[in-house]
């Protein structure tokens, strides 16, 4: 089994947008196509858009930006395993792929993300692998901030 990660791109965005979470996770992150599509409309931010592959199958999605000019905070926007993929044990290696993908792409000594305050399945996968939560909420969306130090 071998995990890896790519820029979408022409080739593949079209089977990135279809991945999809389970029903009751729609409320939590938003779609793969609406993603790609703030990528492209917020280039101030520096978004990039990532598949996540089990062999040569997309099995999730990253987003990934950073705005500050030495690019050492880099906020970990969207995280996704597809449905059909979910159960499997295999988020946990496949955010290891995204974290270690982001070191590539950034100078990054610290990855941020935020979490609906509710999502308390999604804060304890994310403190597993190493994410704390700092006390802090994202102003613009009332979620908690979590943060992984890569120093």
């Amino acid at each position: 089994m071998k995990l890896s990660m790519y820029p979408v791109d022409r080739h593949n965005f079209r089977s990135i947008a279809a991945l999809t979470v389970a029903s009751s996770q729609e409320t939590l992150i938003e779609n793969n196509a609406l993603s790609m599509l703030e990528a492209w409309w917020e280039p101030e931010f520096d978004w990039h858009c990532f598949g996540l592959y089990l062999d040569d199958t997309p099995a999730g999605f990253v987003m990934a930006g950073a705005w500050e000019e030495t690019k050492k905070e880099v906020w970990l926007d969207r995280f996704m395993i597809d449905v059909r993929f979910q159960g499997r044990g295999l988020a946990g290696p496949l955010l290891q792929t995204a974290v270690t993908g982001i070191q590539q792409h950034w100078p990054a000594d610290t990855i941020i993300l935020s979490i609906h305050p509710d999502n308390t399945r999604a804060r304890r996968f994310y403190e597993k692998h190493g994410f704390h939560f700092t006390g802090e909420r994202d102003p613009d969306f009332d979620e908690d901030i979590m943060t992984l130090s890569l120093s």
